[in-house]
């Protein structure tokens, strides 16, 4: 009998699942920070930025904090509200801020904290009286070059906007779906020559080449060997394989990472992550390390294996 309970706690073990063991960079107290969707690695990997509100107020404006990827103690970096930011150097973060009529968009510089403002968008006044609104105008995502940006207009229209000129470039056909949770989401390549569509409706990832004169579909990923795409996703430099993760909520809830090679259409399996509530998952440029929002309390940072396991 005892033979039999021996093995039968073997096959057990053998069969759970195992989790990664991620570094606490930084830890903070209740109500302290509301984090925004978005924490992002610097180029080299070294530094994390993210966005965040005053934890104690739901309504607010939201600064930019960033630190040591390996060391934490997070600052505030800039004196302005941020929305949405992209690194373009290890030095350098891309940010738009939107105060009353007007968006702008900056380029600063991390270490001083001072930003030199690279477009300016007056925001055209609508209706009359209590009707009064201004018109929409949202930045989804800016290119990590700086030269161009994503921008949400009336009635879910896109345009892509030349930095330098102002110049606007609509993209026919091409719309964000209207999603809750998970949200619909764009990022660019890290050459920003591509550009990915998370479809956070029907959750698919669409691919596109980035020109001058618009954006070409290249691919659209439904299912990648049975495995959905998920809200937490980066593609590389080149645009040409992405990092990804699948959330499993069995005994608890938890996040498989794979990457996909996009041209040569191979999936492999890596780390699987778990935490008290991830909110976000994010990753570095070469796939080697990812960073959680733990539920707004704690920053964690994970090593992915240098050799996964591919899925047939």
């Amino acid at each position: 009998m005892k033979k039999i309970i021996i093995l039968i706690s073997i096959i057990t073990l053998s069969a759970a699942t195992s989790y990664a063991a991620g570094k606490t960079i930084a830890s903070f107290q209740k109500k302290q920070y509301m984090f925004g969707p978005d924490i992002r690695f610097s180029p080299d990997g070294k530094t994390i930025a993210f966005v965040a509100k005053d934890g104690s107020k739901y309504y607010g404006p939201s600064y930019l904090y960033t630190a040591s990827s390996s060391k934490g103690s997070f600052k505030k970096t800039f004196n302005e509200p941020v929305n949405a930011f992209v690194w373009k150097s290890n030095s350098e973060i891309i940010y738009s801020t939107s105060e009353k009529n007007q968006v702008t968009v900056r380029s600063g510089s991390v270490s001083s904290g001072s930003g030199k403002v690279i477009f300016t968008k007056k925001l055209q006044m609508t209706g009359v009286g209590y009707a009064m609104s201004t018109e929409n105008y949202y930045v989804m995502a800016i290119a990590p070059s700086g030269n161009l940006m994503l921008v949400e207009k009336e009635k879910g229209s896109c345009v892509l906007v030349d930095l330098g000129s102002g110049k606007e470039i609509q993209l026919q056909g091409f719309t964000i779906p209207y999603s809750g949770n998970p949200q619909s989401t764009i990022q660019f390549s890290g050459n920003s020559r591509r550009l990915v569509l998370f479809d956070g409706k029907n959750n698919i990832y669409r691919i596109y080449n980035v020109s001058a004169s618009g954006l070409i579909q290249i691919k659209e990923i439904r299912k990648i060997k049975n495995i959905t795409p998920g809200m937490n996703y980066l593609l590389n430099n080149e645009g040409t394989a992405i990092v990804f993760t699948e959330e499993k909520c069995k005994g608890g809830c938890y996040h498989i990472v794979y990457t996909y090679d996009i041209e040569k259409d191979r999936l492999f399996e890596n780390i699987t992550i778990r935490s008290g509530q991830i909110l976000t998952v994010a990753f570095n440029s070469d796939f080697t390390m990812a960073v959680i929002n733990d539920m707004h309390r704690k920053i964690q940072v994970f090593t992915l294996k240098k050799t996964a396991k591919e899925i047939k």
